[in-house]
C-alpha cells in the first residue's frame, strides 16, 4: 500500500511540475507574440541599418589596417 501511495505521489509531482513547465511556456509565448505585434517594424529596420552601416564601417578599419 506505501508503495503505490509512493508512486502516485511521484505522479502526482510529475504533473504538477508538468502543468508548471506548460504555464511558463504559455506565457513566454505571450510575451513574444506581443513583442511581436507591437513591434515598430520602420525603426527596427532603421536600427538595423544603421547597425549594418556600423558593422561594415569597423570591418573596413580594421581590414584596411591589417
Amino acid at each position: 500500500m506505501l508503495t503505490v501511495r509512493a508512486s502516485l505521489g511521484t505522479r502526482l509531482s510529475e504533473l504538477e511540475a508538468l502543468q508548471s513547465t506548460g504555464e511558463s511556456i504559455g506565457e513566454q509565448y505571450k510575451q513574444t507574440l506581443s513583442q511581436l505585434q507591437d513591434l515598430d517594424f520602420n525603426k527596427a529596420i532603421s536600427d538595423l541599418t544603421q547597425q549594418k552601416i556600423s558593422l561594415e564601417a569597423a570591418q573596413k578599419s580594421f581590414f584596411g589596417c591589417v
